[in-house]
């Protein structure tokens, strides 16, 4: 025997799919602004950002770092972040690499090798995202070019000499 609702009961629920299409609505548009938000800041940040996964692979890199690295969007993504160290800075980066991985959180001062073979020296912090349950699912680095501040240093260093 098949049930059949009351006029009040069907406008009842009426109202009540209105309100989660409306919320349902809402929350999409929200969920839209902070990807703008997001791609907005990745997109004009004035330091390099990398979105890695949890062996250090590059997912995505940020126009900036791009073009300062001189490499193409292609030719750095599915490569690992360290690939672009000089071989001290991978050496060292390799060995703390488990404590990111403990910690989450991770900053080192790092040379990079540009397509072109310049060496610039980067402040970089690495931090993990989370999922649900805490575990790691992925990396962001941030990285600062820092090559000035450490001549401008060097040089005021001789000078007091």
């Amino acid at each position: 025997m098949e049930n059949k609702l009351t006029y009040e009961e069907l406008a009842y629920k009426v109202k009540v799919l209105e309100r989660e299409a409306v919320w349902r609505q809402q929350a999409e548009l929200a969920l839209r602004e902070s990807e703008e938000r997001f791609r907005s800041l990745f997109e004009t940040a004035p330091v390099w950002i990398h979105l890695l996964d949890t062996s250090g692979t590059i997912l995505f890199a940020n126009p900036i770092s791009i073009e300062e690295l001189g490499h193409s969007e292609k030719e750095m993504v599915g490569r690992n972040l360290s690939d672009f160290f000089t071989p001290a800075s991978k050496k060292t980066f390799g060995k703390l690499f488990p404590v990111l991985m403990e910690e989450g959180v991770h900053r080192q001062e790092v040379e990079v090798v540009c397509k072109d073979g310049k060496i610039l020296i980067m402040h970089c912090s690495i931090s993990a995202i989370r999922d649900e349950q805490g575990n790691i699912k992925n990396f962001v680095a941030f990285q600062r070019d820092i090559t000035d501040q450490k001549r401008a240093e060097r040089e005021l260093r001789q000078a007091k000499k």
